[in-house]
């Protein structure tokens, strides 16, 4: 066995671990259902990229690709991260001129949700870093229903026009009316390739292309009274 092969079976075994704890699964069910639904086949194939993020990511990965191969496993922990515990959802309370407009944003990344909230205590100059965990049934993004949802799969034309469009937009009017929107936050890199464009030193296509170089921290929004019934709150920490 060479070097890298063991190294691959080594991280495979980490993320199989990881799945299990996140779904309340034994590492022997975890390791079917990734099997199955093609979970491992994708970590395998994308190992390059794959090990150099967090094992969390690996396991956000995994879980939309099983989904999306008939996996029926769905119900995924999500952070929120700010400068105090959230007891219950205010919208009007988001900020305006954010990636998806105003509304409440979290992510399936522990550590993203962290330095957002280290980021809020930082600009409130008030309150402690604190995570308010939720439950969500990520099917909800994929299977038809009366929501209106928009899933950008990463970047893309269309992911930054809406980003730029909502950005711009410092009124109390949306400029979309989507229940629920997940996608790429456009986070300092992203951003500054987006200021390149907007201030015209390069095109659409080389602002995509420049991207593809980047790999996506994806971020949840909930910019509706219906969508955040949809959120089961757990914990806070």
């Amino acid at each position: 066995m060479s070097k890298e092969q063991s190294n691959i079976i080594e991280y495979l075994v980490c993320v199989i671990g990881a799945f299990a704890r996140q779904f309340s699964l034994t590492n022997a069910k975890a390791y079917q259902y990734l099997r199955q639904y093609k979970g491992l086949e994708f970590l395998t194939k994308h190992y390059g990229v794959e090990h150099t993020q967090s094992i969390e990511d690996a396991v956000e990965d995994v879980t939309i690709i099983c989904n999306r191969h008939g996996g029926v496993i769905s119900t995924m922990k999500l952070y929120h991260g700010s400068n105090m515990s959230i007891h219950e959802i205010d919208l009007k309370r988001g900020r305006r001129g954010k990636d998806f407009g105003q509304g409440f944003y979290l992510s399936a990344d522990r550590s993203q949700a962290q330095m957002m909230a280290e980021r809020t205590v930082d600009r409130e100059e008030s309150g402690e870093a604190t995570l308010t965990i939720y439950e969500f049934d990520d099917n909800i993004l994929f299977k038809p229903s009366d929501l209106k949802v928009k899933v950008f799969e990463g970047y893309s034309k269309e992911w930054a026009e809406f980003i730029m469009i909502n950005r711009r937009n410092r009124t109390l009017m949306p400029v979309h009316d989507y229940d629920i929107v997940y996608g790429p936050i456009a986070d300092d890199k992203v951003g500054l390739q987006i200021n390149r464009y907007q201030m015209q030193y390069i095109l659409m296509d080389e602002l995509i292309r420049q991207l593809s170089f980047i790999r996506p921290t994806f971020q949840y929004f909930f910019g509706t009274e219906r969508a955040i019934r949809l959120l089961h709150k757990i914990e806070n920490q």
